[in-house]
């Protein structure tokens, strides 16, 4: 009688943990690769943020400076925040005849230019904020003054206000026709008039956000500001970030941004640039 052994099939027990082990040593080798490749692309995806908000935030700044009125940017400087204010030109022109301590009665303007016969629309769209007429204005006290002072070097564009135009006429020339008792101290050597807005400030601060604020009305001191928007996040604070060279004779205004920007990761990006504000008050 022939007696037949049965053969079990399956693992053993050192082959399951070696199993096991080659297991753990190709996952964490996997996920180590894949968590390397994560981290790359989020680094890239905060590299390529932190560049483009920055570039955003240093040309917005920069084209409004640049379109700035003459002598019209000071700075502010306080334990929270270093700001950067200035007075935007919504109309650059020329005059013809100017009234003068009382002598001409209307501001006679050279010629109908397409900035001109935008001036309606520009006076409807500011009119809850106000505009202003500037005349040889030569240093910021003279800007940033609160109220008009008659004669002065600014009135108002404000049909409410008894400095404001009455009329606005077209023709060949462009006449703004002032109260009676409206007129400048004085003249422009070479005849220029600047219609502005009212002041713009740019504001880096200790959160490490970058702020525009506006529509807070002229002030002789340090304004006082409400809720700002957003221009860029992650600098650096630091009482550099603007400086101001004042204009001279021979010398345009000469503005500094030294704006510092970093990343989650610890990369940063430095911008020294100059803006140039033209000397020709």
């Amino acid at each position: 009688m022939s007696l037949s052994r049965s053969v079990s099939q399956g693992f053993t027990l050192v082959e399951l943990i070696m199993v096991i082990v080659v297991l753990t040593i190709i996952a964490t080798a996997t996920s180590s690769y894949l968590g390397v490749g994560a981290k790359m692309y989020a680094e890239a995806s905060d590299r390529d943020r932190l560049l483009s908000q920055s570039r955003f935030a240093l040309e917005r700044l920069t084209r409004e400076l640049r379109s700035a009125l003459p002598n019209s940017v000071r700075i502010h400087t306080s334990t929270t925040q270093k700001c950067v204010e200035f007075t935007p030109v919504l109309v650059a022109t020329r005059y013809a005849s100017l009234p003068l301590l009382s002598a001409q009665p209307d501001l006679q303007l050279f010629g109908l230019t397409e900035q001109w016969a935008d001036l309606e629309l520009y006076k409807s769209r500011y009119a809850a904020e106000g505009l202003r007429v500037y005349v040889y204005a030569t240093d910021s006290t003279q800007i940033y003054q609160a109220l008009e002072i008659s004669p002065g070097v600014f009135f108002a564009l404000d049909s409410d206000d008894p400095y404001g135009i009455e009329a606005l006429s077209e023709g060949f020339d462009i006449s703004l026709n002032f109260s009676s008792s409206a007129w400048f101290s004085r003249s422009s050597p070479s005849k220029r008039l600047y219609i502005v807005r009212q002041p713009v400030t740019f504001c880096v601060q200790s959160s490490g956000q970058l702020r525009r604020y506006s529509h807070y009305g002229f002030s002789s001191t340090t304004p006082a500001f409400s809720s700002g928007v957003l221009m860029a996040e992650g600098l650096n604070f630091n009482l550099s970030a603007f400086s101001v060279d004042e204009a001279v004779l021979n010398r345009s205004s000469v503005v500094h941004l030294n704006l510092t920007f970093s990343s989650s990761f610890g990369d940063e990006l430095f911008f020294n640039q100059e803006v140039h504000v033209p000397n020709v008050p």
